[in-house]
């Protein structure tokens, strides 16, 4: 979002990057909730594609008026969405409506990375015997993974396989049990074993 630095005691001198980012991040917030009530995959949890707001970053001093501020956002498809650029067009609508609501508003989208969203694999060798040893039933997935670009790799099979809770992933004490870890190891050897020979 760009704004024009000035100094504090001379507001009128200057445009405040972050008082827009926040109409900004007010639309943001919007479009989440509309994302939300849109394309639903019962198969994931939540079922509709996230987004979220991860970081802001404005300013130089207390006393300068912001000439800019930086939001990181990032958005979770899932695979009904299939078109990755989906939710990108929608923020760039949202910037030209505020650059229309609000003389004077300039702000910019710069995509950085898009992934297509991942559907489970035809083929379910891999899949069914990682189910076999560990007990656990194939299931979806709302987090981010590398399987779309192995996915277009290659052509029999790709799954997801890992040890750890997503629930204490990307905070303080984010942690894998060492046990995890180990069983995790040996599934792995055990599919690779059967499959390679």
């Amino acid at each position: 979002v760009h704004g024009a630095e000035a100094h504090s005691a001379f507001p009128a001198k200057g445009r405040s990057a972050i008082y827009d980012a926040a109409r900004v991040l007010g639309g943001l917030e919007s479009l989440s909730g509309e994302l939300e009530q849109q394309t639903r995959d019962n198969a994931f949890d939540p079922p509709f594609t996230t987004l979220n707001t991860g970081l802001i970053e404005g300013g130089t001093a207390k006393n300068i008026i912001p000439g800019e501020c930086r939001l990181t956002v990032e958005w979770r498809p899932i695979p009904d969405q299939r078109r990755p650029n989906f939710v990108a067009d929608q923020i760039r609508q949202l910037l030209k409506d505020l650059t229309n609501a609000h003389p004077g508003f300039s702000a910019t989208l710069d995509v950085l990375r898009e992934d297509s969203p991942f559907a489970p694999s035809a083929n379910s060798r891999v899949a069914d015997r990682l189910s076999a040893l560990t007990g656990h039933a194939p299931t979806t997935i709302a987090f981010g993974s590398e399987a779309n670009h192995f996915a277009s790799l290659i052509a029999t099979e790709t799954v997801v396989f890992g040890a750890g809770d997503m629930t204490v992933a990307h905070k303080t004490g984010e942690h894998v049990p060492v046990s995890e870890l180990r069983h995790c190891a040996n599934c792995l050897q055990a599919v690779v074993e059967e499959i390679c020979g």
